[in-house]
């Protein structure tokens, strides 16, 4: 009982972070108690955790009272029934309450770091919580306005797509780039001309193909922005492009990264990806419109045309392709 527990001597008790998993674990031999604590703060439960967790416990345990509980900023109610559920409204106030009554036990050292403790909990979780019901109190009350309000709510991500495509006619004539695609409205692809024949080196190679596997990508996220030079393995071409020449443009970008940043470590299935470069981060998109978007994508495009793209294709030209073996 909870008086039981009260009074108990617990100095020979163990706390275990993450054993086997698990959030929390308290021992107390003496007592033959043992409490299970799963803390879900920013997801939900999955791969049946609760009942995997409690009989790894009971198994380990097996003369312990076992107490589980499921911890979360609502007290959401568990999946598994023994699980008992607690927020952290409820936590914050058993913590206030040794507070008040062990002050002079705990000390202030102590005392001082389990209000420190609580002020951040109601800061950052238990408001968060409260936030919550609020805002579902408002939907419900607002439903109809809110909905149209999000129906006609400006996309940003579309708006970008739009200004990309606008490239095609200002810029990709003078530096010698060809237009690839779209997918969407997330993703631009395009190319350099001269990737659009082979090298002289791979004239006689058995290849199906007559270009490069080479194509830039602007990826673009609901809350970023990033521009790729990827090896498309075998999302364009079928049957695949021979892997020794994908080998060996991976193997450039990744001897030289005074050119290629953070190329991938092996040729993947899909998109290997050769070079990175961030146009817009999430932060960028906080409270931003489109006018200061494009001012800072148009910023990162001029200097990609006048540095990066000039010796990543004259690294891509001086490339030897000698030596390279085709089963």
């Amino acid at each position: 009982s909870p008086v039981d527990i009260d009074v108990a001597d617990m100095q020979h008790t163990e706390v275990r972070r993450e054993w086997r998993h698990i959030d929390i674990l308290v021992h107390d031999p003496d007592n033959k108690l043992v409490c299970l604590i799963e803390n879900k703060i920013y997801s939900g439960e999955h791969s049946n955790q609760l009942e995997r967790y409690y009989n790894i416990v009971r198994r380990e345990f097996p003369t312990c009272r076992l107490i589980p509980i499921l911890l979360s900023p609502g007290g959401e109610e568990p999946t598994h029934e023994d699980f008992i559920a607690t927020s952290y409204d409820t936590i914050v106030k058993v913590l206030e309450n040794v507070c008040a009554t062990y002050r002079s036990v705990i000390g202030p050292e102590v005392s001082t770091l389990i209000t420190h403790y609580i002020t951040m909990l109601r800061r950052h979780i238990v408001s968060d919580s409260e936030i919550a019901k609020l805002c579902q109190k408002i939907y419900r009350q607002h439903q109809q306005a809110l909905d149209l309000i999000l129906e006609h709510r400006p996309d940003l991500q579309s708006d970008i797509a739009e200004y990309l495509a606008m490239f095609v006619e200002r810029d990709f004539s003078q530096h010698q780039l060809s237009f690839f695609g779209t997918s969407g409205k997330q993703y631009f692809h395009f190319h350099a001309q001269e990737w659009e024949r082979l090298p002289e080196a791979l004239q006689d190679a058995p290849i199906e193909y007559d270009d490069l596997p080479l194509l830039f990508q602007f990826q673009n996220e609901l809350n970023q922005l990033t521009l790729r030079l990827c090896i498309p393995s075998s999302y364009i071409y079928d049957p695949p492009y021979p892997e020794p020449i994908c080998q060996r443009l991976l193997d450039t970008a990744q001897t030289h990264p005074e050119v290629f940043r953070q190329p991938d470590r092996r040729i993947m299935k899909r998109w290997t990806w050769m070079h990175r470069a961030e146009f817009l981060s999430a932060g960028d998109y906080d409270g931003a419109d489109m006018e200061s978007l494009t001012e800072k994508i148009d910023s990162k495009w001029q200097k990609f045309l006048a540095q990066d793209l000039p010796k990543i294709r004259a690294q891509i030209d001086q490339i030897d392709w000698s030596g390279l073996k085709f089963s």
